[in-house]
């Protein structure tokens, strides 16, 4: 779009795709990364998406790994894990400078939302979990996507000795 403006927003003339991705980890048991989509096909703006390339394997067997694959399932983590999302999201805001009455609104149930964490594309590492939210998830397009990590610290009680981020801890 720098070097060639006028070629930005004539319809199909300007189409426009990437991909990239954010690796999480990869290693001798387990890869964990996140692609992102970006489009522009006309309008006012291009927009992006986030999907998750999680996966573990021992010997010929590979499995797909969500986020419930993390953690000890006898755990209460759902809750703990809303709500690290919810304290991060806050704080990216504040970093935004947000509204102040907005964030302020927020903090009020820092409890978290319920399921926060369901349906997000995530990568994982032995640092910790980042949530991939696209633009219009959180907020308005104009707050842009959110990069929401929460570290290993944060949850290590939580998470499933022989799930992939507990092998990453041994």
């Amino acid at each position: 779009m720098k070097s060639e403006p006028d070629d930005y927003g004539l319809s199909h003339w300007g189409w426009r795709t990437e991909g990239t991705y954010f690796l999480g980890h990869l290693g001798e048991t387990s890869v964990s990364l996140c692609m992102k989509e970006y489009g522009y096909t006309g309008g006012a703006h291009g927009n992006w998406s986030f999907f998750p390339v999680n996966y573990m394997w021992d010997g010929d067997t590979v499995k797909e790994v969500i986020i419930s694959d993390l953690f000890d399932g006898e755990r209460p983590w759902m809750p703990r894990l809303d709500a690290a999302i919810r304290r991060e999201h806050i704080t990216l805001l504040e970093r935004r400078n947000a509204n102040k009455d907005y964030v302020a609104e927020m903090k009020a149930d820092l409890g978290g939302v319920p399921g926060m964490h369901r349906g997000v594309p995530f990568s994982f590492s032995s640092r910790g979990i980042v949530f991939y939210f696209a633009p219009y998830f959180l907020g308005s397009f104009v707050e842009g996507d959110f990069l929401v990590f929460v570290p290993t610290a944060d949850i290590q009680d939580m998470l499933a000795p022989d799930g992939p981020m507990g092998r990453l801890l041994k």
